[in-house]
């Protein structure tokens, strides 16, 4: 494995793996393993207070989620199992081992693999996702674009250890709303959806790394759009937060990009990608060439550079909020809304 396959799979993960984990998305079909039977999963205590369905309705890479009735109301309960757990650890010790081997060559590869790790090791961990939801509404609840919320938890389930019991969110996939909503209301929420990701960076020092269109549900009725998984959010501190700014700012001319990039040895054919990509906040009639993120790291000697984590994650989530863009079809044009964060 060189070194550009090894950051590949460190930032993927094997078929998908840590990134493309677990999404609450009501319209994904799931096949229930009848062995994930309730009991097996759920504390007593919570399966006295919640009449919770027999079997998970939701599954996925990393989490379980099930459904249940507390006080006449429909909640969302997710665990992570102890199995998926253990593989996920396993997995990340491999790379560090692969990371400890290829600074042999790439000296700077161990720092950033052990970074990236420990940040990717956030993803199994429930208590986290509970804290990081209840940042979210301290700090973004009140402070977003209209017509975007995040989950709701159940206060008198918080204490609980390993599960996160929350209200459930109503609504349907992103994918499902091409056909059903005209092009003004799709052009709001990729707009939205938008403007929220830079406004927590920039205002609230909050980055959504993984950005996948399943990370969404929409309330037709409502006109509402929520961010419904939290294992992948991170708190910046006010470096790495001028760090992103500046990561932004740059993005006015290719030139400005290069040389900022130059700083953390990234190749000026990562800069034009990135230039390239990024028209689409700018220019309203600009469309981009499908480029996921795993073929930036295959063609673009991903591995020589020293960017810090958190850039390498902003780039990622970015690389799939245009594609998100993309997807939708959506005008997403806030570069006048960002000079005024």
């Amino acid at each position: 494995m060189n070194p550009s396959q090894f950051l590949r799979n460190l930032i993927i993960h094997k078929s998908g793996g840590i990134f493309n984990k677990f999404n609450n998305s009501p319209s994904k079909n799931i096949r229930i393993n009848t062995c994930q039977e309730k009991s097996l999963y759920l504390p007593k205590n919570l399966l006295k207070t919640i009449n919770v369905d027999k079997y998970p309705k939701y599954t996925g890479t990393i989490g379980i989620i099930f459904l249940g009735i507390y006080q006449n109301q429909t909640v969302s309960i997710k665990i992570i199992s102890n199995i998926t757990k253990k593989n996920v650890s396993n997995d990340l010790n491999v790379i560090r081992l692969f990371g400890n081997v290829i600074s042999n060559f790439l000296p700077h590869i161990n720092g950033m693999t052990n970074e990236i790790c420990n940040k990717l090791s956030d993803e199994i961990s429930i208590e986290r996702e509970k804290k990081m939801c209840k940042l979210i509404q301290q700090k973004l609840s009140n402070n977003c674009p209209k017509g975007v919320e995040f989950i709701q938890p159940i206060p008198e389930f918080t204490h609980i250890p390993n599960v996160f019991v929350y209200n459930y969110v109503h609504g349907v996939s992103l994918r499902n709303i091409l056909k059903t909503q005209k092009k003004t209301i799709v052009d709001s929420i990729g707009f939205r959806i938008a403007l929220c990701f830079f406004n927590a960076i920039y205002e609230h020092k909050i980055l959504f790394g993984d950005m996948n269109i399943d990370n969404f549900v929409y309330n037709v009725e409502n006109d509402i759009i929520t961010f419904i998984d939290y294992g992948c959010v991170f708190e910046l501190n006010n470096n790495q937060r001028e760090q992103i700014i500046s990561l932004h700012k740059a993005q006015k001319s290719k030139h400005t990009l290069r040389s900022y990039l130059k700083h953390w040895n990234a190749p000026n054919t990562l800069a034009d990608l990135i230039y390239e990509k990024s028209r689409i906040f700018y220019d309203k009639n600009q469309t981009t060439k499908k480029t996921q993120f795993a073929d930036i790291l295959q063609y673009t000697h991903f591995a020589n550079t020293k960017l810090p984590p958190q850039l390498i994650l902003t780039i990622r989530a970015t690389c799939q909020l245009i594609d998100l863009q993309n997807y939708l079809g959506s005008s997403c044009v806030i570069y006048e809304h960002l000079n005024l964060l």
